[in-house]
C-alpha cells in the first residue's frame, strides 16, 4: 500500500520512517541492529540513509547460545574446538581446516554468507580465498579475545584492511601483528601504527615469532 509521496524535495523516511523529511539522519549502530533484527555479532548493511555501515558488535548472545547469522540459537555441530585429521572426524556439515602451521585440523563450518552458518557463529568471508571464509565469533582491533581461530570459537578478522596485515588474539585482544621472522613472510602495520613492539610468540598458529603493532 503506496502512503503517498513528500512534496518540497523532501524524502519519505528520512528522519522517521513513513514521513517526509528535509535531510538523512544516520541511524546509531544500536538502531540499526533493532531495524535490521541482528542481535548479535559484526553486522554489514546499507542503512536508511542509503550508506554501507558496519557494526562491529550488535550484542552477545546468553544461556549458552552462540551467535548464527546474527541470530542467537543452539549450536548443531563441534565447529569451536574439536580436533582432526581429514573431513571425516568432523561432523557432516563441517570441514577439517588446517591452520597456516599445525599438524592437527580443527572442525569448521565453511562459508561465503552468514545464512551458511547453521552451526553457529558469523562469516569470515574472504578469510581463505575469494568469498569463502570460516564461521566463527567475528572480532575487530582491541576487542577481548579468548583464543586464537584454531582452538575456540574467536577469530580477530576485519575484512576492511589490507591483506597485507593481520590481526591475531594477543594476551586476550586483537591486536595487528607484524614481522614473521621465521616463515620470511612479513605482515605489514596498518596506517598509524608501527612494526616497534617487543618480539613474542603473539600468534600460535605461526612458526616464529612476531611484534605487536603499536
Amino acid at each position: 500500500m503506496d502512503c503517498g509521496s513528500c512534496t518540497d524535495d523532501k524524502i519519505c523516511g528520512a528522519r522517521v520512517p513513513n514521513v517526509c523529511g528535509t535531510s538523512c539522519e544516520p541511524e546509531t549502530d544500536a538502531e540499526l541492529c533493532l531495524r535490521t533484527g541482528a542481535v548479535c555479532g559484526k553486522f554489514q548493511t546499507t542503512d536508511r540513509c542509503g550508506d554501507l555501515r558496519t557494526v562491529a558488535n550488535c550484542g552477545t548472545c546468553s544461556d549458552g547460545l552462540v551467535c548464527m547469522g546474527n541470530s542467537c540459537g543452539v549450536a548443531d555441530g563441534e565447529w569451536l574446538d574439536q580436533p582432526c585429521w581429514d573431513d571425516s572426524d568432523c561432523d557432516s556439515l563441517l570441514s577439517c581446516i588446517y591452520g597456516f602451521s599445525s599438524e592437527e585440523g580443527t572442525c569448521k563450518e565453511i562459508c561465503a554468507s552468514n545464512s551458511d552458518c547453521t552451526t553457529g557463529g558469523t562469516c569470515a568471508s574472504g578469510f581463505f580465498w575469494d568469498e569463502w571464509g570460516i564461521c566463527a565469533n567475528l572480532l575487530t582491533e582491541g576487542q577481548a579475545c579468548s583464543s586464537n581461530w584454531m582452538t575456540g570459537r574467536d577469530l580477530c578478522w576485519d575484512p576492511s584492511v589490507p591483506s597485507d596485515t593481520m590481526l591475531a588474539c594477543v594476551a586476550g585482544a586483537c591486536h595487528f601483528v607484524c614481522e614473521s621472522d621465521w616463515l620470511g613472510e612479513l605482515w605489514d602495520c596498518p596506517s598509524g601504527k608501527s612494526c616497534s613492539g617487543p618480539w613474542g610468540d603473539y600468534a600460535p598458529d605461526w612458526d616464529g615469532s612476531l611484534r605487536m603493532c603499536q
